[in-house]
């Protein structure tokens, strides 16, 4: 598309800005494309800006005091928080850490054991079930501290 260029488009800009009425320029207008559209799009950007602008509506200025307050409040417990977090995840892993290393030290105590019943070994079935409560326990809790949390 070619842009439509009019020698006399500086001069209808002029007189429409100075809210000119020069017979010659409507003459024009009414003849070259390039002028008619400068006119209408500079009628249109007059009505624009002939609408009022509202003021902004200000709020209470202690609804703005009690919002700051807030948020200073948020920010400052979660602040306070942060190191009790680590420290319980830090708290979960040792927990998880102690449970394994007693079920080795169970499981390899237990081979020595002499507690027989019907043909059964009763330390190594508790100590088996026992840690597998433990551990199941321990997975919930470090499953709802790292992954629930989230």
């Amino acid at each position: 598309m070619r842009a439509r260029i009019c020698d006399r488009e500086a001069e209808t800009l002029l007189a429409i800005r100075l809210k000119l009425d020069d017979p010659s320029l409507r003459d024009h207008a009414s003849q070259c494309a390039a002028c008619r559209e400068t006119i209408e799009v500079a009628g249109w950007m007059q009505d624009v800006a002939a609408i009022p602008v509202e003021a902004p509506v200000l709020h209470d200025p202690a609804y703005m005091w009690w919002k700051v307050d807030l948020a200073r409040r948020f920010d400052t417990r979660r602040q306070a928080t942060g190191p009790v977090q680590i420290a319980e995840r830090i708290q979960a892993g040792v927990g998880i850490a102690g449970v394994v290393g007693l079920f080795l030290y169970a499981r390899a105590d237990l081979w020595n054991g002499h507690y027989w019943l019907y043909g059964v070994d009763l330390m190594l079935v508790g100590a088996t079930v026992g840690s597998v409560l433990l551990l199941s326990a321990a997975a919930i809790a470090a499953w709802k501290l790292f992954i629930g949390s989230k």
